[in-house]
């Protein structure tokens, strides 16, 4: 059985503001598991990098299942950072950090959610939808039945 794999590093790169939760909207969980690496671009050095498993509520509202603090993090593309994140099939990825910009684009993709704050223990908390946008932050993992899926970038 595949491995799982959820979110998408976009190739193209507008900075995104610190301060705020940002929920990826591009390739839900396939399945349920354990997401072992991430990968995503910083657009200028992050500071206090936090990656969020969601669980989505209902519309825009979320509910956070699990999340790994990754602190500190230097411009560029960072591939296979480790990580344990508990996930569900359907959840959703997000990040959260204190300083500096990741990067996303504005328009082409599946969307995006985000909110001023830092909600990794979120419960039942409404998000701002950001319709077309995209986020560089994707994950991989094995599934309950085993397996490692390879991320794609591009």
């Amino acid at each position: 059985m595949p491995g799982i794999d959820i979110g998408l590093v976009t190739p193209q790169a507008n900075a995104l503001a610190n301060g705020s939760t940002w929920i990826s909207g591009d390739n839900p969980a396939n399945q349920s598991g354990t997401i072992t690496s991430v990968s995503f671009l910083v657009s200028d050095l992050v500071s206090g990098l936090v990656i969020i498993i969601l669980q989505k509520i209902t519309g825009d509202t979320f509910t956070a299942r699990s999340y790994h603090s990754l602190g500190d993090k230097a411009t560029g593309l960072h591939e296979d950072v480790e990580v344990s994140l508990a996930v569900v099939t359907g959840d959703y990825i997000a990040y959260y950090y204190t300083g500096g910009n990741m990067t996303g684009s504005y328009s082409g993709y599946s969307g995006a959610w985000t909110k001023s704050g830092d909600y990794k223990e979120a419960d039942e908390v409404a998000f701002t939808p950001l319709a077309g946008w995209g986020l560089s932050i994707a994950g991989v993992g094995a599934g309950a039945g085993g397996g490692q899926r390879a991320l794609i970038i591009g």
